[in-house]
């Protein structure tokens, strides 16, 4: 079975106020995807680092990350989610773009049910993580 590593990387801007609409952005690669790898003969936390360093200019071990789920998708793959919060940090990413909520709706993207969860549950938390 595979094992699919998909990170899901937040910014808070705390400046902005719980209600504005730029106090949560949500992480994309250039094909608007959210991070992700699968574990070969690297483990968990060397495929984890390995995402990070391709998308972000922040180091891996400075990054509070929480594990969100793990859910089989089908008999062949399975997917664990990682979350992380940045505080807002200019030119955090090396590729892609931090989009707003409103911003990802604009452009057409929808959320799998499950990325969706895991960026209300903890993203639009007031109470830092």
């Amino acid at each position: 079975m595979k094992v699919k590593i998909t990170f899901i990387i937040l910014k808070k801007n705390d400046q902005a106020g719980f209600n504005s609409e730029d106090y949560l952005k949500v992480y994309l690669d250039d094909e608007n995807n959210f991070p992700s790898g699968y574990i070969s003969t690297k483990s968990e936390y060397e495929t984890l680092k390995q995402i990070s360093d391709q998308h972000l200019n922040v180091d891996f071990d400075w990054i509070k990350k929480d594990l969100f789920s793990f859910e089989v998708l089908n008999n062949q793959e399975c997917e664990v989610i990682y979350l992380a919060c940045l505080p807002e940090i200019l030119e955090a990413e090396k590729v892609g773009s931090f989009f707003t909520l409103s911003e990802l709706s604009d452009i057409g993207i929808e959320l799998k049910e499950n990325y969706e969860r895991a960026i209300f549950k903890r993203g639009r938390s007031p109470v830092g993580w």
